[in-house]
């Protein structure tokens, strides 16, 4: 089976993706800007509930083209074989049809229901997590991942606790507890959202979910520039790109989960303020609210 080395490996999909959307290691996503709504990528002159599905919607619908099934679901496909002219749609390999949300979602095989908050750790954790911190101050981050595209398998494992685990020398209960710790930085990602109680002025654009933060230079979101803050530390030194967003920022929108922390120097030094946000993401208009 070549499915992972043909289209993963390679950033391709399988029989491509829908207007709106855009293949991601495998499945397709909506552009940046366009709002997913039950497999479907909607732009401003589509409404949710001119899309909305039934209970009893059923997506394994016979088909002959991929246009049958990805009509219906940028992530369903058309499965056929060499005997049969004609298939049912499926989930793209590694998804499964979500009945609450009416569409593909990945799906991953793994229960991490015995794993809380107040689960100690193992050791072989613990070591991982030192390692990894120590990685992490060796390489802070000093260039933005593009707005619009998710990080590489390569990028992705940097902060990972698997590949900080020496396989040979753990079990795989210790395997899959970093797993789960690791799957457990997302579950602000799958939230539901409503975006537009998140964003304080119509032009502000949410807070992308791979991000700590948005920064702009307008109070009201409506001029100038903006720029994405990544998870991790960021310095606007001389001599680089982002000198030129120093002492300028406006407005700041920080990611829920997330604490941002700003310094008056390039160096994490002199005078410093933090803004946290909890279980919704939280605006501030620097100018506009005492201590900042």
């Amino acid at each position: 089976d070549n499915y992972y080395t043909n289209y993963y490996s390679r950033n391709e999909c399988f029989s491509g993706c829908p207007l709106n959307s855009h293949c991601e290691w495998g499945f397709c996503e909506c552009n940046v800007g366009i709002r997913r709504y039950e497999g479907q990528c909607l732009s401003d002159t589509h409404t949710q509930t001119s899309f909305t599905r039934t209970s009893t919607f059923n997506p394994f619908q016979s088909c002959s083209v991929p246009d049958s099934c990805i009509n219906l679901d940028m992530n369903l496909i058309c499965s056929t074989n060499e005997t049969q002219s004609d298939g049912n749609c499926k989930c793209r390999r590694d998804m499964r049809w979500n009945k609450e949300e009416q569409e593909c979602q990945m799906y991953l095989d793994v229960d991490c229901s015995s794993l809380t908050y107040d689960t100690k750790p193992s050791q072989a954790v613990l070591d991982a997590v030192e390692k990894a911190n120590k990685t992490i101050e060796d390489n802070f981050l000093g260039e933005v991942i593009p707005f619009g595209r998710t990080e590489t398998k390569d990028e992705s494992l940097t902060s990972s606790l698997l590949s900080q685990i020496e396989t040979d020398k753990v079990s795989d209960a210790e395997i899959k507890e970093a797993f789960c710790r690791d799957i457990d930085a997302f579950s602000f990602e799958f939230q539901p959202r409503n975006e537009s109680e998140f964003v304080p002025y119509p032009d502000c654009s949410a807070v992308p979910r791979s991000s700590c933060a948005l920064v702009y230079d307008s109070h009201d979101c409506s001029g100038g520039w903006k720029m994405v803050i990544p998870e991790g530390q960021l310095k606007f030194k001389w001599f680089t790109s982002y000198w030129t967003y120093r002492n300028d920022i406006d407005t700041v929108g920080v990611k829920a989960g997330c604490t941002l922390t700003l310094f008056s120097d390039s160096s994490f030094n002199g005078n410093s303020v933090g803004i946290e946000a909890g279980y919704i993401d939280r605006w501030i208009v620097l100018g506009e609210t005492a201590g900042y």
